[in-house]
């Protein structure tokens, strides 16, 4: 119930009453604390959040999700050193953790290191089976980093004729691309979509450069969160 309401019905009083009772029930249960770190994420709570994902990592130390979760919440509130040694040790564990690939892009893109985001990124859309995008990150070896990024995203526009192609996942590589008018329309079918990572459109990284304009800040208010 407490996921149903912070991620689908964006209910998020009702989500952190029921993400409470369940730790109550179940205190040394990682994923409560895990799902409960999320949250506290979104609602701009980081040292809670972060609090909680050590939690989770504490009570299920061989799980490569419970360290993912702790480095993509370091990440997202600019614990940056501490963020990439928790990257690499995820990926350690398991190289093809989407969440892992996600936050590591991200870093990688940051320190100016493009040609090693760009292996990244095919990494992650590898990952989630979209050979398409994946492809011509690696491939496109003559193009810069934002034309090689609208190229994989203009991939993934055609063949989502033919099948379901998330949304959330072109306007990664439109915002990485510098097109934050196209990076702006596909989040908002993602939030009509209902795209499981859409609650957390006010704290990820990948949205740094959006955040100042006026329809990304609508956007956010629609799905009742804060900046």
């Amino acid at each position: 119930m407490a996921v149903l309401n912070f991620i689908y019905l964006w209910e998020y009083e009702q989500a952190e009453a029921e993400f409470n009772k369940a730790i109550d029930l179940r205190p040394n249960i990682a994923e409560h604390h895990l799902m409960y770190a999320d949250y506290l994420n979104s609602m701009l709570r980081p040292e809670e959040a972060i609090s909680e994902a050590r939690l989770g990592v504490e009570l299920d130390p061989l799980n490569a999700f419970s360290h993912g979760l702790l480095a993509w919440i370091l990440l997202c509130n600019g614990t940056l050193e501490e963020a990439i040694e928790q990257h690499k040790k995820t990926l350690s564990m398991d190289p093809t953790l989407p969440l892992a690939l996600r936050g590591l892009w991200e870093l990688r893109h940051r320190s100016g290191d493009y040609d090693e985001a760009r292996r990244v990124a095919s990494r992650f859309y590898r990952a989630q089976g979209l050979d398409e995008a994946a492809d011509i990150l690696v491939i496109q070896t003559g193009h810069s980093y934002e034309e090689a990024m609208t190229l994989a995203a203009e991939a993934l526009e055609s063949v989502s004729d033919d099948r379901y192609v998330p949304s959330m996942r072109i306007a990664r590589l439109y915002a990485h691309a510098g097109a934050h008018e196209k990076a702006i329309e596909l989040l908002k079918k993602a939030r009509e979509e209902r795209f499981p990572s859409i609650p957390a459109v006010n704290v990820d990284p990948h949205w740094s450069e959006l955040r100042d304009h006026p329809r990304f800040q609508a956007l956010v208010r629609e799905i009742n969160l804060q900046l």
